[in-house]
Parts: structure tokens; sequence; C-alpha cells
């Protein structure tokens, strides 16, 4: 191996390859809508850094929005 392939070799491995993200359970619902939110951000041409800016407001939202949310009334016996 040649000098300059081993400062590649050491540099590179720094970095991980990203894994395809992996379910662990019957979650086709959960899957397919964040299959169309990352084709959202494609079709709308984004930066990786607008994508998750993006990303991050609407994770903000969800969770303020959570605040106003009717749990469902408990049977009481």
């Amino acid at each position: 191996m040649s000098e300059k392939e081993e400062v590649l070799h050491n540099f590179l491995q720094n970095f991980k390859d990203e894994d395809k993200p992996q379910v662990l359970a019957d979650m086709e619902t959960e899957v397919n809508i964040g299959a169309q939110v990352a084709s959202l951000l494609k079709d709308n041409n984004l930066t990786y850094e607008e994508a998750y800016g993006s990303l991050q407001y609407a994770y903000d939202l969800l969770r303020y929005e959570s605040n106003f949310l009717k749990l469902p009334d408990e049977e009481v016996n």
C-alpha cells in the first residue's frame, strides 16, 4: 500500500457508511410515511442542511402540537 493509500485508508476509517434504516417491528405505515417525507424533500431539491432543518422544524412542531392533543376518555367502572 502506498503512503497516499495508507493516509486515505486511515482518514476514511473515521467515516462510517450509513446503513439502510432497519425496521424492528411491523411498522408499514410509519415506513411508508417516512419514505414519502424523504421523497418530498428530494422533490423540492433541498440541500441536506435545508432538509435536516425542515425535519427539525417538523419534529419541533409535532412536539408543540402534542400539548394540545385530546386523549380519549377512559371508561370508569
